[in-house]
């Protein structure tokens, strides 16, 4: 296997973890809404949404990092600056 096909499987395998924690941390913001059974949370349940909202914010911008860097390599050969130090062709 070539150092450009390690990289591109490394790359999926990336964006899959990406989009699987983020599909996670979505599907768990609707149960902990779901919870509050007037729609209008109480204190506590409150904070719980906040906090599960910077989660799934968190969560999302790792899901458009690996898309991006993916699709960069793919589109035009760019290695993510984490693989090399810097960004560069992947030939």
């Amino acid at each position: 296997m070539t150092n450009k096909e390690k990289l591109l499987r490394q790359l999926s395998e990336e964006l899959d973890r990406a989009t699987a924690d983020f599909l996670d941390v979505q599907r768990a913001e609707v149960e902990i809404i779901k919870q509050a059974p007037s729609g209008i949370p109480l204190a506590d349940g409150q904070q719980r949404i906040i906090q599960s909202a910077k989660k799934m914010k968190l969560a999302f911008q790792m899901y458009q990092q690996a898309l991006s860097q993916y699709r960069a390599f793919l589109a035009d050969g760019i290695v993510p600056k984490e693989d090399l130090g810097e960004n560069v062709t992947g030939e």
